[in-house]
C-alpha cells in the first residue's frame, strides 16, 4: 500500500497523465488485477487533439475483458474523458470502466450482452482519502 500512496503523491502534481497511469497500474496491482493474479494489463496510447497522447489501460483474463482504464492529467480533462470511458466500454464490449485522475476515480458499470444497455456511473471516490474503497472495488470486478 505504501507504493501506492508514493504513486498517488506524484499522481497528485497534475504534471502528466504518465503519473496517473502509474496510480492506475499500482491500484490495479493492490486490486489484484495484474500478471500475477493472471490478467493480462495493456496500456494504449492514442494521439489525440493537439498531437497530445492519451492512455488508455485495458485488463484482460484470457479472452474475457475485465476493465478499460482512462488516465486523465487532472479534472479538466474528466468531461471529455467521460464520454471516452463510455465508448470504449461501449465499442471494447468491456463491462467495467475507470476514468481516473490524481484526485478523482469514477467507476462505471455496463452491460456489453444487452443491445439496450448504456454505461452507468457507479460511484466517485477521492483518491487521497478512500484509496481502500477503489482496491476494494478493482477487487470485486
Amino acid at each position: 500500500m505504501d507504493a501506492v500512496q508514493r504513486t498517488l503523491n506524484i499522481a497528485l502534481l497534475e504534471e502528466s497523465e504518465a503519473d496517473v497511469c502509474g496510480l492506475a497500474f499500482a491500484l490495479l496491482g493492490e486490486g489484484h488485477k495484474d500478471y500475477r493474479y493472471g490478467y493480462i494489463v495493456r496500456a494504449e496510447h492514442h494521439l489525440g487533439a493537439g498531437n497530445v497522447a492519451g492512455v488508455t489501460i485495458k485488463v484482460l483474463c484470457g479472452d474475457d475483458k475485465v476493465l478499460v482504464v482512462e488516465c486523465k492529467r487532472s479534472h479538466q480533462g474528466f468531461q471529455r474523458g467521460q464520454l471516452q470511458i463510455k465508448g470504449y466500454m461501449i465499442n471494447g464490449g468491456f463491462p467495467n470502466g475507470l476514468l481516473i485522475c490524481g484526485q478523482t476515480s469514477r467507476f462505471f458499470s455496463y452491460n456489453p450482452t444487452d443491445d439496450n444497455a448504456v454505461p452507468t456511473e457507479d460511484g466517485q471516490y477521492s483518491n487521497p482519502s478512500e484509496l481502500t474503497d477503489i482496491i476494494a472495488g478493482i477487487r470485486a470486478m
